[in-house]
């Protein structure tokens, strides 16, 4: 969470293709990662440290661990910009895959070591957080530093400028309103969570954290990487279309990975949704395998991906190609409005049919953001271009 919120919006502002490229003041903006990343940390950890028990210490330095390794991990947030903005996908996936295999080892270390086993286990967890987050960001330094832009005056040194002129205006603006949009959006994704707390028991909560992360596995490890992928070359196509044809390179792009992803999403929603009793025995032993409520869960939460899929990559369309603050206001506006919907509708839907019922208005939320998603992608070709190529979008609805 912490992340997300120090993060999300440099990462949607800094890395659109019509960001000035050489414009020093621009790229001061990403260096305010930094900070933020700093001031958010330490009130994480600050939260962290009054509400939990003084003599809890596991839980203490496992919370600890994990907001520094926060903090060094948003020291990294520079030449993670630089490489999207460069579209070096492979120093990145480098750093992440180094990173793992660190955090991994380290882990099987420290839990292999009776000490830490018995007494702090869950600080265990937060040693390899923190190896992670060093090694992610080191590497990434070491193979960007020489194209790395960092912090520089807008203009002869021995002129005075104010602070605030050495910040690209825009970017900035841009920048905040996409922190704002994805912190209410982070809101309403932890939606579902205060719903089934409010309404359900222990055992409701655990076969929906259940359900969660294993259906989640598609998203997190397929299709995130995906949309992300895509949102930067749609931001560049956007910003910078051929003069012979347009926005017609765009029009294709979009029309095949939107089709790309509904065909991944059907594969869970027709195929693996026969197969979750099988999935759970394996993965959670047979006790889980064989319960009817946590089989069902599972299968919902496979419909669910084909929704996600979907909406996934069409707003990371509606991100990459917006340019003002009024289009991303009226996307958060969208937001909000059927996140209240949501709020009413899963609480008749899990008052009736239990945790499926929160699966099932989680994919009615997804249907409805697709919607107003397709309604711009549909609203953005028809104004850039004329009425016949702008009405070729209608063939592939």
């Amino acid at each position: 969470t912490v992340l997300f919120i120090s993060r999300e919006g440099f990462r949607l502002a800094l890395t659109r293709g019509t960001m000035p490229k050489h414009d020093v003041t621009a790229w001061n903006v990403a260096w305010l990662s930094v900070p933020l990343g700093a001031l958010v940390s330490m009130a994480a950890l600050a939260i962290h440290l009054l509400s939990s028990q003084t003599t809890d210490l596991d839980y203490q330095f496992a919370g600890m661990l994990y907001c520094l390794a926060t903090f060094i991990e948003s020291c990294g947030e520079p030449p993670v910009l630089s490489c999207l903005h460069r579209l070096d996908l492979a120093t990145r996936a480098a750093a992440e895959g180094t990173a793992t295999l660190g955090k991994t080892a380290t882990l099987v270390f420290c839990l292999q070591q009776s000490y830490l086993s018995d007494n702090f286990p869950v600080t265990a967890f937060g040693i390899s957080q923190l190896v992670y987050a060093m090694l992610f960001t080191a590497l990434l330094y070491s193979r960007t530093w020489s194209v790395l832009q960092w912090p520089a005056k807008a203009a002869n040194r021995q002129q005075w400028i104010p602070l605030q002129q050495q910040f690209h205006g825009p970017t900035c603006y841009l920048t905040a309103l996409f922190t704002l949009q994805g912190f209410f959006k982070h809101i309403l994704t932890e939606g579902d969570k205060l719903v089934l707390t409010s309404l359900g028991n222990e055992y409701d909560q655990g076969v929906y954290a259940m359900g969660s992360a294993y259906g989640g596995m598609a998203a997190r490890i397929l299709l995130q990487p995906m949309e992300e992928n895509a949102r930067l070359l749609w931001s560049q196509q956007s910003a910078h279309p051929p003069a012979r044809n347009g926005y017609d390179a765009l029009e294709l792009s979009f029309t095949v990975l939107v089709k790309l992803v509904v065909y991944i999403g059907l594969v869970f929603a027709t195929i693996a949704v026969h197969y979750t009793s099988v999935l759970l025995k394996l993965l959670a032993g047979a006790k889980w395998g064989t319960n009817d409520e946590a089989t069902a869960v599972l299968s919902a939460f496979c419909v669910y991906t084909a929704l996600l899929a979907f909406n996934g990559t069409t707003e990371a369309f509606v991100y990459g190609v917006a340019v003002s603050g009024k289009e991303i206001g009226r996307l958060g506006m969208a937001h909000t409005m059927i996140g209240l919907l949501f709020a009413g509708l899963a609480t008749l839907l899990v008052s009736m049919y239990g945790t499926v019922g929160l699966v099932a208005a989680n994919g009615v939320a997804m249907v409805l953001r697709s919607i107003y998603s397709l309604h711009f992608v549909a609203r953005f070709f028809v104004q850039r271009q004329n009425n016949q190529n702008g009405q070729n979008i209608k063939r592939y609805f």
